[in-house]
């Protein structure tokens, strides 16, 4: 039997936080050093290959991240990132584009309803903006947490399953055994008959 856990399902395990503010916190990096380049654009259309480089550049970033992390973890000495560095990168860049839409979105409304005459209209609006994308980014690795353990889980099922089916089912014969087992017979049993032929005759 599987030991349940007392974490709620429906919230964000540590690892989900950890992996969003380290997704975060790589793209913030990448904005602030192209923050001179974002300045000197006059027009919206120059802003378009700053953010596909900041996004390909987030995308390595977080490859090799991952990559460090499972050398430091598992001590192997392969210097070019598996496949799990490449997928943790690419859930990373999709997670990081969902994210960024959906706090677009919320920015919107959140400009609508707070008070800019406020004392501290300014910080609650940072506040509340980074909380909620940095929940949102949680909330989409924790997703993608629970589709993997799923997905492991089945593939667990499954092998077991395989395993008690083949203990309890009978075991099949080799045809060539049994080829040369009726060989066998057959040359038993006419070297019988030779040796009744023999004595007969005697």
């Amino acid at each position: 039997m599987q030991r349940q856990s007392l974490w709620p399902v429906w919230f964000p395990y540590p690892i989900s936080w950890a992996r969003a503010c380290a997704n975060i916190a790589v793209f913030s990096a990448i904005m602030q050093s192209a923050a001179p380049s974002i300045r000197r654009s006059d027009e919206a259309s120059d802003l378009v290959p700053i953010i596909l480089a900041a996004l390909v550049l987030h995308f390595f970033g977080i490859v090799l991240g991952h990559h460090c992390i499972i050398k430091l973890v598992k001590q192997k000495s392969n210097w070019f990132p598996g496949w799990l560095s490449w997928r943790e990168g690419l859930n990373g860049s999709i997670i990081l584009i969902l994210e960024l839409l959906s706090t677009s979105i919320f920015v919107v409304f959140l400009a609508v309803s707070i008070n800019p005459y406020s004392a501290n209209a300014g910080r609650n609006f940072l506040l509340m903006a980074m909380a909620f994308l940095i929940a949102v980014a949680a909330y989409l690795y924790h997703y993608d947490f629970l589709v993997r353990e799923r997905r492991t889980a089945k593939m667990v099922n499954r092998q077991t399953s395989k395993q008690k089916k083949s203990s309890l089912s009978p075991q099949t014969l080799d045809p060539i055994e049994l080829e040369l087992d009726r060989l066998r017979g057959e040359m038993g049993l006419n070297q019988m008959k030779q040796r009744k032929k023999k004595d007969s005759n005697s």
